[in-house]
């Protein structure tokens, strides 16, 4: 992973002359920008109800190579992730990194202006091989600054580990994903046009809306890899069928606008919610092109019904972000 001193980064002043929220012109020179280096982000929202959010910030080397078969990147070459405690964002469907230091801390909680040491999100360095082997080093102390601009960061790193000091700096822009159940959740950078689907799974799950549906949950994916059971592309849609038959009727179903159970209608879908690992809702998922998934927040789907017996499904879904993700499917669904 490149490093770039402070000294020999200030020779171009980047940033030099842009303005503060508050109006005040920034006479602050920024180091040039980073290269070599990878940056993207998550804000989950107030992930353990404590009053405080959590982001959760990757620095990669830009070298490594994502592999699918392995589910990790190939190297030589060491990714940085960095888990912040931030005060809860305002608007949840635009999150920021709050600007300051951050200090260490083992409280799994996150408290503000602290980046985690211990528990399930914490701070690590990883480490990859060119077998796709992957040797993590927590973070056990040190100090991380973050200063702002717009949608650019300058992040300085001083971190201390059981192996010594680990330093790093990043300057650039950095993309950060609202994984919050305040706002919807997307990894989606454009338009999905996905293969045909191969399969087809309804699964009954009972009433919905008060008894004036049935809701069904339908798998809709392709890729199947008889090694490990998985798919590649797919979609968990959960719809509301008219109530009292066996199987689900010809028509089109909407994308409604509420999640809440007393909302739900037959003829209806209910639109994703809640975080990716719970899959509440309605979601894509594809694995093809690296790890991509989305709430479906509008669109439709048809099913019709075809002369032998088998079914024809197509939909036209987008997320919040307004990307699109169409796909189809012919042949006979599977009912549990």
């Amino acid at each position: 992973m490149k490093r770039h001193t402070l000294a020999a980064a200030m020779i171009l002043a980047a940033f030099c002359g842009c303005e503060k929220e508050n109006g005040i012109p920034a006479t602050e020179q920024w180091p040039a920008l980073s290269e070599g280096i990878v940056a993207s982000a998550s804000y989950l929202g107030d992930y353990y109800e404590s009053g405080t959010g959590v982001i959760n910030i990757t620095l990669r080397d830009e070298g490594l190579i994502f592999d699918e078969d392995l589910q990790s990147y190939i190297g030589p070459g060491q990714s940085l992730t960095l888990s912040l405690g931030v005060p809860l964002a305002n608007d949840a469907s635009s999150p920021e990194i709050p600007e300051g230091q951050y200090l260490p801390s083992g409280d799994e909680s996150h408290p503000a202006w602290t980046f985690c040491t211990a528990g399930l999100y914490m701070t690590t360095i990883n480490s990859y091989d060119t077998e796709g082997n992957i040797s993590v080093t927590p973070v056990t102390g040190g100090t991380v600054n973050i200063k702002a601009s717009g949608s650019m960061y300058w992040i300085s790193c001083n971190l201390t580990t059981s192996e010594g000091v680990f330093t790093l700096e990043y300057v650039g822009r950095i993309r950060i994903s609202n994984m919050s159940s305040e706002g919807f959740v997307s990894t989606l950078t454009g338009d999905i046009v996905c293969p045909p689907m191969e399969y087809a799974e309804f699964t009954f799950n009972g009433q919905a809306g008060d008894g004036i549906a049935e809701s069904y949950t339908l798998f809709l994916a392709t890729g199947y890899n008889p090694l490990d059971g998985s798919f590649e592309d797919g979609f968990l849609i959960c719809l509301n069928a008219e109530p009292g038959l066996t199987e689900v009727q010809d028509g089109t179903y909407v994308v409604n606008s509420s999640s809440d159970a007393s909302e739900q209608k037959e003829g209806t879908i209910v639109p994703g919610y809640g975080a990716f690992i719970e899959n509440m809702g309605t979601w894509f998922f594809s694995y093809s092109k690296g790890s991509s998934y989305a709430q479906i927040k509008s669109g439709q789907m048809v099913i019709r019904s075809l002369q032998d017996g088998s079914s024809s499904i197509s939909l036209d879904f987008k997320d919040g972000n307004g990307h699109s993700m169409t796909a189809s499917f012919m042949g006979t669904p599977v009912y549990y």
